[in-house]
């Protein structure tokens, strides 16, 4: 009996030892992240990798003009998946165009105060009409 007593003992002092390394860690972890000063980009990453697991590796699509609901489409998924708050949206689509969007997207936001993003797309599709839809539509009425 005094022998199983001597080895609960010892089982539950090499427990109490793993539980102080454990807890030693735990804190040696808090004060290094608490003392590693972030910028508001690595931030939001860090937001984004305790919800989810990871950091996303994606380039936001370019827009060219040409085939605005697909780019559109790609957008949307971007801002679901890199979690984009809405105010912020505008801004990051405005940086991603290129040639005649570009231009577009300067003046366009240069004659507006304040955008948001349904009147945004609205416009975007009305200057950016996508021509393949529309024939294919035409095409169907056509049809008789």
């Amino acid at each position: 009996m005094e022998e199983q007593m001597r080895a609960l003992e010892k089982k539950l002092e090499d427990q109490a030892q793993t539980m102080h390394t454990l807890m030693q860690m735990v804190k040696d972890l808090k004060d290094s992240s608490s003392s590693s000063p972030r910028s508001d980009n690595s931030s939001h990453q860090y937001n984004f990798s305790r919800a989810s697991g990871m950091i996303p590796k994606l380039g936001f699509p370019k827009f060219d003009g040409s085939n605005p609901r697909a780019w559109i489409k790609k957008c949307s998924r971007y801002f679901y998946l890199c979690k984009i708050p809405d105010d912020s949206r505008v801004d990051l689509v405005a940086l991603h165009m290129v040639d005649k969007a570009e231009a577009w997207v300067t003046s366009y936001l240069a004659a507006r105060r304040c955008v948001g993003g349904d009147d945004f797309i609205l416009d975007l599709t009305a200057r950016f009409k996508d021509d393949k839809s529309i024939n294919v539509v035409e095409l169907f009425n056509k049809l008789t």
